[in-house]
């Protein structure tokens, strides 16, 4: 089960200001929610909150976000490039993608495939290309990044930059088209780099987090590396 508020789900605050339900709005809520809870705070203000009948539908919100965050940022990029001196904020991809790997639950990672699907191919190359951007500098604080006080639970800097690392290489699988040379995700040496990838995750990451990514991804071969988007299967 998930939670939102009323914040989460686009709901006005204000009492007076309330409109009445649609009939679209009306099912969709009937169908997805079982249940609500109310409760009051000793202004009088009522809070409430709602609990899914999916359990997958918390997944499909999880996906849109993060590859809502990432087309947005490819947008961002391409101001950014018409603006000398500035730089890119990957703030908000950060706080998204740096406390639990999209790989821990199968259907947040087939919710993102489904998304990424969706893209046009110039998005997704955009996309592609950004994510292999951001990988060199996964393991560096940012302290011009926004949100860089977002921390909705304690997690050790280093394993943030594991997450958000083994995050990028997962969207960097599902917007491959064909096989993935790992060379392009960790540079030269391949062998080398591709070890100290895998022993920070191996470090750092979340047992179950940890687990799934070595479900997902599959390693053989000695020098290059390829990645299947299939199953994230690497080969050499």
């Amino acid at each position: 089960m998930y939670l939102l508020t009323p914040d989460d789900l686009g709901c006005a605050r204000s009492d007076s200001m309330r409109r009445a339900l649609t009939v679209g709005q009306l099912l969709v809520g009937r169908f997805f929610f079982i249940h609500e809870s109310q409760a009051s705070r000793g202004t009088g203000a009522s809070e409430r909150s709602f609990e899914f009948l999916h359990a997958t539908f918390g997944e499909f919100l999880a996906a849109r976000q993060l590859v809502n965050g990432l087309t947005d940022l490819v947008e961002d990029r391409v101001h950014q490039r018409l603006r000398p001196g500035a730089v890119l904020d990957a703030g908000f991809l950060y706080a998204v993608t740096s406390f639990i790997t999209v790989a821990r639950r199968a259907p947040l990672w087939e919710f993102c495939r489904g998304f990424i699907d969706r893209l046009d191919p110039n998005q997704r190359r955009r996309c592609r290309q950004l994510v292999i951007e951001l990988l060199p500098d996964a393991a560096f604080l940012h302290p011009t990044w926004s949100l860089a006080m977002y921390e909705p639970r304690r997690k050790p800097v280093a394993a943030r930059h594991a997450t958000y690392s083994a995050n990028l290489v997962c969207f960097a699988v599902l917007l491959s088209d064909a096989l993935l040379n790992a060379a392009e995700l960790v540079g030269e040496p391949v062998v080398v780099r591709w070890r100290a990838q895998a022993l920070l995750w191996e470090s750092q990451l979340d047992p179950e987090d940890r687990k799934r990514l070595w479900q997902l991804l599959r390693v053989t071969g000695s020098v290059a590396l390829t990645v299947s988007r299939d199953r994230g299967r690497l080969d050499g």
